[in-house]
């Protein structure tokens, strides 16, 4: 992705095709979106779409990205460095950020990456986490990326069983806390 980020004719082209993808992704997952499609839900010209990206699959990794990002700053804003509450805080973290995406973070999760779902949002938060202040993780990253995957998939898997059986999501910490726990991890304070 080109990198202009302070010009305000680059961000809004951004903000429209992030709109676009978002809404093209309501009707079907990123690999049946092609760059003709969104140019046209963006209002943009082809050859515009490829100054900001390489390819769909380049906008969905971005996407995700952002998403995850969202996740990390919410977890930073959260949590009090207590190791006793980082399993509240991740949860509540995660949560505040599915409510409401759950439909286009499903259709996101579940485009390109054959390895599952949900590996476009693990390794952003790996590298968000291991880029805080306030947090080590004492192991590998693939370790703390397990730890992540628990975590992601525990919130998705509840939020579309309540989905599923209910016809809305309500998904809060409690539903949660109980089958997660800290392993691993530790205060940088301490």
């Amino acid at each position: 992705m080109v990198k202009r980020k302070s010009d305000l004719r680059y961000r809004r082209t951004e903000a429209a095709i992030m709109q676009a993808f978002d809404e093209l992704l309501k009707g079907s997952d990123s690999k049946k979106i092609t760059v003709s499609a969104l140019a046209r839900e963006a209002d943009i010209d082809r050859k515009t779409f490829y100054l900001h990206y390489n390819s769909i699959e380049d906008l969905a990794i971005y996407r995700a990205k952002v998403f995850a990002d969202a996740i990390i700053e919410e977890f930073k804003k959260s949590w009090d460095g207590n190791v006793e509450t980082i399993a509240t805080a991740g949860l509540e973290a995660i949560c505040a950020n599915v409510e409401g995406n759950l439909a286009l973070l499903n259709k996101l999760s579940s485009s390109s990456r054959p390895s599952g779902s949900m590996e476009y949002f693990v390794t952003p938060i790996v590298e968000g986490i291991r880029e805080s202040d306030k947090l080590y993780f004492d192991g590998t990253d693939e370790e703390l990326a397990t730890v992540i995957r628990f975590y992601i998939y525990g919130v998705f898997g509840v939020a579309l069983a309540q989905l599923k059986s209910k016809g809305e999501i309500a998904l809060t910490v409690a539903d949660l806390h109980n089958i997660v726990s800290p392993a691993g991890f530790r205060s940088t304070a301490q």
